[in-house]
């Protein structure tokens, strides 16, 4: 599994069982060329795939639009290592899940504003600690009311549920207030159109 700026998927006809490379980002050239060299006039199979997040590979495996694959290509080409990386983490700690190409498109479109990581919070006391100074604790009591010590692990446990909040490789990883999970509709950039069928 690579970590680069482009990946490849291995493209089938499932008429011939013949099948081919194709290094996305991709053009529309490279697209023809692979068709005709598999012969493809309409179905296409996309069976393999060397991306190295498991469950954008999956959800890339069971798709059958080269075009919004491209597309994801190209946006997560844009990104720099530290953003990639946070999507790993995103995924790998279960904050969000990826069961389509649309999904993957839609973390990378809202990373920058639905989602906070704080390196170092590892205990649901540190948690209501950050909400607290985040004033998201306190809107919950009476101004007056005292919050007992002891029940900040608990509040800190009832606020990371509710935000689907994750301990992962010494951080807390969380969705924001203002998680926007549908930024990407299903329109796909003229120029990421690459299938000539």
């Amino acid at each position: 599994m690579n970590q680069n700026n482009t990946f490849k998927i291995e493209v089938q006809n499932p008429s011939t069982g013949e099948y081919a490379t194709l290094q996305l980002p991709t053009n529309k050239e490279m697209v023809r060329s692979l068709f005709e060299k598999l012969k493809i006039k309409k179905r296409y199979k996309i069976i393999d795939c060397d991306f190295y997040i498991p469950q954008i590979r999956k959800a890339i495996m069971r798709s059958i639009n080269i075009d919004e694959i491209n597309y994801f290509a190209s946006e997560y080409s844009k990104l720099s290592d530290d953003k990639k990386d946070r999507i790993r983490q995103i995924l790998a700690a279960g904050c969000d899940t990826v069961d389509c190409v649309a999904e993957g498109l839609n973390i990378i479109f809202s990373l920058d504003y639905s989602y906070y990581f704080l390196p170092g919070i590892t205990t649901f006391e540190q948690v209501c600690y950050f909400h607290l100074a985040c004033n998201k604790v306190t809107q919950r009591f009476a101004p007056t009311q005292y919050i007992p010590r002891e029940d900040y692990s608990k509040i800190g446990e009832e606020l990371s549920h509710a935000e689907r909040g994750k301990f992962f490789e010494n951080c807390y990883i969380a969705r924001c207030k203002h998680y926007y999970p549908d930024y990407y509709m299903g329109t796909i950039p003229d120029e990421c159109k690459v299938v000539p069928l």
